[in-house]
């Protein structure tokens, strides 16, 4: 029987998760973003409601409102994640009965604040994508860089938490090779 192994993908803000990901994928593994099920909460009515009254917030809640409110403090930071991650771990669980149902070798969560939310315990294995902050900076498609940057723990620390690092300061072709062989290497001994 395949044995799954649960394994997140972090790093700070725009150095390569989801490019990795999506490479990860084209070789047969379940992926899933934690950001994308973080969207999906934001627009359930209840989930919304506690944010409003946990953040002191009105009117319209947008992903982009949030984001101004949240990476300005660290306290409406922890708040917000406080009220997403426990729904955000129900959908974990079922996503790895899912990736377990179709026989995937490997359930991959990109997971940007996987360390700042407490949560890599629940993985077989940590990997981080190394990247220099100019090139991180360069590639964010958010004129708040340095603010996100800012509320993330820094990069050195998530590097000696994770068990593999992926260096995504050269080419997609370079980081394309290291995800095939770091996906070999997972996948060898999977029986």
């Amino acid at each position: 029987m395949l044995k799954l192994r649960k394994v997140a993908i972090t790093g700070s803000i725009a150095s390569g998760k989801s490019t990795a990901c999506s490479y990860f994928k084209k070789l047969g593994a379940y992926v899933v973003s934690s950001d994308k099920l973080a969207h999906e909460l934001l627009k359930d009515t209840l989930i919304q409601t506690k944010i409003k009254k946990k953040l002191e917030l009105e009117g319209r809640l947008s992903r982009k409102n949030l984001a101004n409110v949240v990476f300005k403090d660290q306290k409406k930071l922890n708040s917000l994640t406080s009220i997403l991650y426990p729904s955000i771990m129900n959908q974990l669980k079922i996503h790895f009965k899912q990736a377990k149902k179709e026989h995937s070798p490997l359930c991959i969560i990109e997971t940007p604040l996987l360390f700042e939310s407490k949560q890599e315990n629940i993985f077989n294995t940590v990997i981080c994508m190394k990247t220099k902050k100019s090139l991180s900076k360069t590639r964010c498609k958010y004129s708040d860089f340095e603010k996100r940057y800012r509320f993330q723990m820094p990069q050195a620390q998530k590097e000696k938490r994770a068990h593999f690092l992926l260096s995504n300061n050269g080419t997609k072709q370079s980081l394309k090779k290291q995800v095939q062989s770091l996906f070999d290497s997972l996948t060898q001994n999977q029986k």
